[in-house]
């Protein structure tokens, strides 16, 4: 499940940088800042433990 996280991220960032001013309209762009805010804290908490 994590390597899905970091696949659906990864996915979001080439987007990103591929259209800036389309992915800030675009309401799906919170949907991949969500996900790369949860594979951070998914990482964080695995080293933690």
């Amino acid at each position: 499940m994590l390597e899905t996280f970091r696949n659906l991220t990864s996915v979001g960032k080439r987007w990103k940088d591929q259209n800036i001013e389309y992915e800030y309209q675009n309401p799906r762009r919170n949907f991949s800042s969500l996900i790369e805010e949860k594979v951070n804290e998914i990482k964080e908490d695995s080293h933690c433990g």
